[in-house]
């Protein structure tokens, strides 16, 4: 049987210079790891990078220009700082990761990876450390608590001098000293070398970077002395899993001595440390990784998914998902990384809808049905009767209405929590099941409705075709969708980043009938809902017309004249 080809990445990187080992030794690693899925190519935008000189690196590589040639599904950067103009011209040839960056190239990459902690908190990131950290030696340190601590702070001869002097008072400790131009009778200086974990330590004394966290992540306690203000600003970051001494310029010997001295022999302080810093954890970010890569793919060729536009701009990160606007139709839309959970449990009608509407869900009941008999008066002119499908039925309020009103009802709701209630409760027939394993009968339903639940569709197109077959030759649609391009999202600033992660989509009324246009359907009616004069004073900041009537009122008409709710309740009905 021939074997399955495995897709190209490329990565770029670097060594030596103002790079080190580090990057280079960390994306080694991750190829390794997943060498089994992936061919991993390496490369530099320096072409004169030991790189592709030195001979022990044992890996595949191409020069920088040779990129485009190879093809790859995915290119991984990993390099610290790179000048944009290459990112947009990688992205012309696969999708981007960049790892651990702090430039403005962020802005031009698909997804950009924090594995270590920066200073600056930027909206630019999706992975925030410590949920896809790497950390990269092959020789893991080992903790023993009665084995000598490790002192290793680079090259920086005042820092070693510094913490040469402070370590040389502690009685009762024996250290080993990196590449120190001194020695004691409790400190014995070694060479450095990538074994240098070969043997166990009880504690380390070092600066931020990958080495305070592959010993953290081993449960060794880490006492941080940094080289510099910067380096000092990291470790004040990570306060909460590094013992942290300071920027060593600043630091009083006796002081220094008092600290260390009392946290060494103080194991309660070590475990608090230890402990905090559970969430580093190598092996479950390599799955994170893999995930990441193997999702990579729909990144490639962004359109709109409503109007199949090209121009189109990020808007905001997370954790999962990149959200972008289209400009054509100013449809906003997701791509996702990782998937998205969302809890549908109990909690999801009590505790979640009452920090957004101070009562449970069950305790709004009566505002939720005086929508309900709204949005039923409309329906009735439409459809004065008929069966109806309820796309996400909640607790089954809009439901009971319609049985109410003469109404054959039929629902679907994936939480369990609200399913039972809704048959157990209401005696309604709601099935528990996730609205694309639902099994569609065809021309079963004259009216299928959905309030506030298709924004929450990734395949949109998939569930639109079985409303399609569902609904009879004459059937209606109905609908309620938040609106992407309301008085919000047009001059919210902040907007973006509060739309929920668990929305794929906002469009809009207008975008919206241009794509319901392709599958016949057309709209019968429209209501702008969420058209609030306060929002609108309060993203321009006129805090002198909020109580001005005349002001109300025409931003209402402008509002609704110009589509600016928030949100918006349609129906469209099926035409041949």
């Amino acid at each position: 049987m021939q074997s399955k080809i495995k897709k190209k990445i490329c990565i770029i990187t670097d060594i030596n210079g103002i790079y080190g080992f580090g990057h280079f030794t960390r994306m080694k690693f991750i190829a390794n790891k997943l060498s089994s899925f992936y061919d991993f190519i390496f490369s530099s935008i320096n072409n004169e990078s030991e790189l592709f000189s030195k001979l022990n690196l044992n890996i595949e590589t191409c020069k920088f220009d040779e990129i485009k040639k190879l093809a790859p599904y995915l290119i991984i950067v990993d390099s610290r700082e790179i000048d944009k103009k290459y990112i947009k011209r990688l992205k012309k040839i696969s999708p981007v990761i960049i790892v651990d960056s702090v430039g403005e190239e962020r802005n031009f990459a698909d997804i950009v990876i924090e594995m270590l902690p920066n200073l600056d908190n930027s909206d630019l990131v999706n992975i925030k450390p410590f949920l896809a950290t790497i950390l990269n030696l092959n020789i893991k340190p080992r903790y023993d608590s009665e084995a000598p601590i490790l002192v290793y702070l680079g090259f920086n001869n005042d820092l070693k001098n510094k913490a040469f002097e402070i370590i040389s008072k502690i009685e009762n400790k024996k250290f080993v000293f990196i590449e120190s131009q001194k020695e004691s009778e409790n400190i014995i200086s070694k060479k450095f070398s990538p074994d240098i974990f070969e043997n166990p330590y009880s504690a380390v004394i070092t600066y931020f970077g990958l080495t305070a966290f592959e010993c953290i992540e081993a449960k060794i306690p880490v006492i941080l002395l940094s080289p510099t203000k910067y380096h000092n600003d990291l470790g004040k970051k990570c306060c909460d899993i590094f013992f942290n001494l300071g920027f060593f310029e600043d630091i009083n010997i006796e002081e220094a001595f008092d600290k260390i001295n009392n946290f060494l022999f103080d194991f309660d302080l070590q475990n608090e440390y230890k402990e905090n810093s559970k969430n580093i954890d190598t092996e479950k970010s390599i799955e994170r990784i893999k995930i990441i890569i193997d999702n990579i793919e729909n990144f490639k060729n962004i359109k709109c998914d409503f109007c199949k536009s090209k121009n189109i701009e990020i808007k905001n990160r997370n954790g999962e998902s990149n959200l972008y606007k289209c400009k054509k139709c100013n449809t906003l839309f997701r791509k996702y990384f990782l998937p998205v959970s969302t809890d549908y449990s109990s909690k999801y009608f009590i505790e979640d809808y009452k920090n957004q509407y101070g009562k449970t869900y069950e305790e709004d009941e009566e505002n939720l049905k005086s929508l309900a008999k709204n949005r039923l008066e409309i329906i009735k002119k439409i459809k004065p009767a008929g069966k109806i499908l309820d796309l996400g039925s909640a607790m089954g309020f809009f439901l009971k209405e319609a049985s109410l009103n003469g109404y054959e009802t039929e629902g679907i709701e994936i939480s369990e929590y609200a399913a039972n209630y809704c048959v157990n409760n209401l005696n309604l027939n709601v099935h528990n099941i996730s609205l694309l394993d639902f099994e569609y009968k065809e021309k079963e339903y004259d009216i299928i409705t959905a309030w506030y639940v298709l924004e929450h569709i990734c395949d949109f197109d998939k569930l639109l075709k079985n409303i399609l077959f569902s609904l009879k030759d004459d059937g209606i649609l109905a609908l309620a969708m938040p609106n992407g391009n309301g008085i919000s999202g047009k001059f919210n600033k902040n907007y973006f980043k509060i739309v929920p992660s668990d929305h794929a989509f906002e469009t809009n009324p207008k975008s919206l009938d241009n794509f319901f246009k392709k599958y016949s359907l057309k709209r019968m009616h429209l209501k702008n809902k969420s058209v609030y004069y306060n929002r609108f004073c309060d993203i321009f900041n006129l805090k002198l017309l909020k109580e001005n009537k005349t002001s109300k009122n025409f931003y209402d008409f402008i509002a609704k004249k110009y589509n600016l709710g928030d949100t918006f309740e349609c129906i469209y009905k099926k035409i041949e």
